[in-house]
């Protein structure tokens, strides 16, 4: 071999080490590596239960404004949907306290406050309120481990379950066992949070103090309760529905919008009295019915012609007959 070859050959081992050292393995590429896991009990406990979880609810619930099985197990996981995959409906179903297997907004409240607190109560060992550094790890780590996980517990929300005649139906005998079952149910988890939430000095019982404590927050939940309905339930049925709801949201965030501020805050006292909430009140409705129009036409205008027609209404009024009887 020639000196002039073998100057060539060290050249080209030279430049092949050169290009194999500037491209290192693909898996030690920052780009490789993976996402941190979603930190599922910051985000719970950061819940407001007041204003944006409760439109989730009402998105995932439909018309009826209540969360059915179904309802709930197809939002289940979505993202930026009111049910978290680690959420599961046999637990949820036992804050159903008037028995119709379906979940309302209070209802659902009361699940979601229980299992805030259920965590606290389980993980928060220096009893500060909060769930920090390790308790946070072991907290995170017990709501991850309760996602798609098969077989985890039987559901004794179906048919199957109570249908001991095998005849495709529950009788009224089964019918009644069914519901029995899950006021015990609702019962026993009604006193285990009021432990939870209302025994301080946690020796497993409610004191007088304590007793007369969750009695006063009670009576003054139901008072607020009586006077949003007294406020905002237009039609008198005893309920809110979704034009009143997202009516009601509006006014109250009202004070926070300086555009409405300037334009209804006539004496500019900084808030609103009753005659200029009423007319921020006619804004939001106003835009709600709107909004209503337009998502009608969209969905049944078939001409286009910019307004529904016999045919077309009566296409629409089918098609909310049968959303009702699905559960939709």
């Amino acid at each position: 071999m020639t000196r002039h070859l073998r100057r060539l050959l060290l050249c080209g081992v030279v430049v092949a080490c050169a290009d194999g050292a500037a491209d290192p393995p693909a898996a030690s590429s920052p780009a490789g590596a993976e996402a941190p896991p979603p930190d599922h009990v910051k985000r719970l406990m950061a819940l407001d239960l007041q204003g944006d979880e409760r439109n989730k609810f009402f998105e995932a619930a439909g018309v009826d404004g209540e969360l059915s099985a179904k309802e709930f197990e197809k939002a289940k996981g979505n993202p930026g949907s009111f049910v978290r995959a680690y959420e599961n409906w046999w637990e949820a179903r036992k804050y159903d306290l008037d028995g119709n297997d379906e979940l309302n907004w209070p209802e659902a409240t009361k699940y979601r406050k229980a299992l805030q607190a259920k965590l606290r109560h389980r993980f928060d060992k220096d009893k500060n309120g909060k769930l920090i550094g390790p308790e946070n790890d072991e907290a995170n780590n017990y709501l991850a481990q309760r996602i798609n996980i098969p077989g985890r517990r039987k559901v004794p929300w179906t048919i199957d379950h109570w249908d001991t005649n095998r005849n495709g139906k529950l009788d009224a005998h089964e019918e009644k066992a069914r519901k029995d079952y899950y006021r015990r149910e609702a019962e026993a988890k009604k006193r285990q949070d009021e432990l939870v939430q209302w025994d301080m000095n946690k020796n497993g019982k409610l004191d007088a103090e304590e007793r007369e404590a969750m009695e006063s927050y009670r009576k003054e939940e139901k008072r607020r309760r009586e006077e949003m309905l007294k406020r905002w339930d237009k039609d008198g049925d005893g309920r809110l529905s979704d034009k009143e709801r997202y009516v009601m949201s509006r006014v109250q965030q009202a004070t926070r919008q300086r555009h409405l501020m300037r334009r209804y805050d006539k004496n500019r006292d900084g808030k609103l009295n009753d005659k200029e909430s009423q007319e921020v009140e006619k804004y939001y409705t106003d835009e709600y019915e709107k909004k209503e129009r337009q998502a009608r036409l969209r969905k049944y205008d078939k001409n286009h012609d910019g307004k529904l027609d016999a045919r077309e209404r009566a296409l629409m009024e089918a098609h909310r007959r049968q959303q009702a009887r699905d559960g939709k």
